[in-house]
């Protein structure tokens, strides 16, 4: 079982650092659509969870890993790789989007 889960683990990576280009800058850098995305933020009773630059990477790393069939641990560790890897400049872009997608998420509060 170990063998699997460490062989998705290195074919998601292999595959993300292969299309970097997908992942930095982030695929889309509208805030609307992003959010519209997130579903942690569109559930009927969301979580009150932040919204991080970090999770947006996460989301899109996500979807790769649902490509080839990866549980959500080895999404995890795989986020955690790529943004530890990532440079301060490719990092600062998710951060940005997360910030507009706070700042969309205050105002459709306080309407």
């Amino acid at each position: 079982m170990q063998e699997i889960i460490e062989a998705n683990r290195r074919t998601l990576r292999e595959n993300i650092d292969q299309n970097r280009l997908e992942f930095f800058p982030p695929p889309t850098l509208d805030p609307v659509i992003t959010l519209d995305r997130l579903s942690y933020v569109n559930r009927r009773h969301p979580r009150n969870k932040s919204v991080t630059g970090f999770g947006i990477l996460r989301y899109y790393v996500s979807l790769q890993g649902q490509i080839i069939n990866c549980d959500e641990a080895v999404v995890g560790r795989v986020a955690t790789e790529v943004w530890k890897s990532a440079t301060a400049a490719e990092k600062r872009d998710y951060t940005n989007l997360s910030n507009q997608v706070k700042a969309l998420i205050a105002s459709q509060n306080r309407s």
